[in-house]
């Protein structure tokens, strides 16, 4: 019988997710996307995470001609949402990059606020959006599908989760190595992954999803915060319930090195906008 574990206090939570803005580039293997769309790509940032977070990444891809950061979308402490740039999306793979004033709030109450930006993109005309979770932003963003039906919200096509702890920091030697943990699931799990695997019927099997995990190689099988089995915890569900998975383990990268990363960077490229 597979063991339940209680789930981790959230101070406990990723260290490291906000640093300051390094210079990733595209230049060498640079992505040259085939496809152009108006549907805009959420970037939703980690525990303790600030502008900063996914700042680089987003710069990178506007350098290269990838994608447009059209809007700023701020979540006060209180739930109150509100947008900053433009709006009008055109066919130029617009990004919004989402900050949390409160970026130590816990997973519900973020998930909270994320249904009401995307209900705020729906009244505002916009039909479909991908959505790009760094950590606890993955986590925000497996528990809102996992949580809602949506009806009156835009259709998500893709989601990429990045170093995001879906078993929470549940080190599972006993569940093999990494093809396995991404076959079969965990052998040890938290209560995290008992409610998504719960919810799992609620995510619209249409969705496309890349996992990326980090290892430093340092003998841990982890970035150094979240272990690599707890970063592609839910592949098996996901495709178990007739999803589309990716998964891929990015080496010799640190937890916030991860959203800092050229190879990250291009894998995120080809899977959001080429063909």
């Amino acid at each position: 019988m597979k063991k339940i574990i209680p789930f981790l206090a959230l101070l406990f939570l990723l260290v490291g997710c906000s640093i300051g803005e390094t210079k990733a580039k595209l230049t060498e293997n640079s992505v040259a996307p085939s496809q152009k769309s108006n549907t805009p790509t959420l970037f939703i940032h980690g525990y303790s995470g600030t502008t900063y977070s996914f700042k680089s990444m987003i710069k990178a891809f506007q350098r290269d001609g990838i994608a447009k950061k059209k809007s700023l979308v701020s979540v006060s402490p209180t739930g109150n949402v509100s947008f900053e740039g433009e709006l009008s999306i055109q066919k130029d793979n617009p990004m919004i990059q989402v900050i949390f004033e409160d970026n130590k709030n816990n997973e519900w109450n973020q998930t909270e606020w994320m249904k009401k930006i995307l209900t705020g993109l729906k009244e505002k005309g916009i039909e479909k959006v991908n959505l790009v979770g760094h950590s606890m932003g993955g986590v925000d963003i497996m528990r809102y599908l996992t949580t809602y039906r949506g009806t009156y919200v835009p259709t998500v096509e893709k989601v990429v989760l990045i170093g995001a702890p879906l078993n929470e920091f549940i080190e599972d030697s006993q569940a093999g190595d990494f093809d396995e943990v991404v076959q079969n699931g965990p052998i040890v799990y938290g209560q995290r992954y008992v409610d998504f695997a719960n919810g799992i019927e609620n995510v619209p099997t249409t969705i496309r999803w890349l996992m990326l995990a980090g290892d430093k190689l340092d003998g841990s099988q982890s970035d150094g915060t979240v272990p690599v089995e707890s970063a592609v915890a839910t592949a098996a569900l996901l495709r178990e319930h007739r999803n589309e998975v990716t998964t891929k383990v990015i080496e010799k990268t640190g937890h916030s090195e991860l959203h800092e990363s050229n190879e990250v960077n291009r894998l995120i490229a080809q899977f959001l906008w080429e063909k």
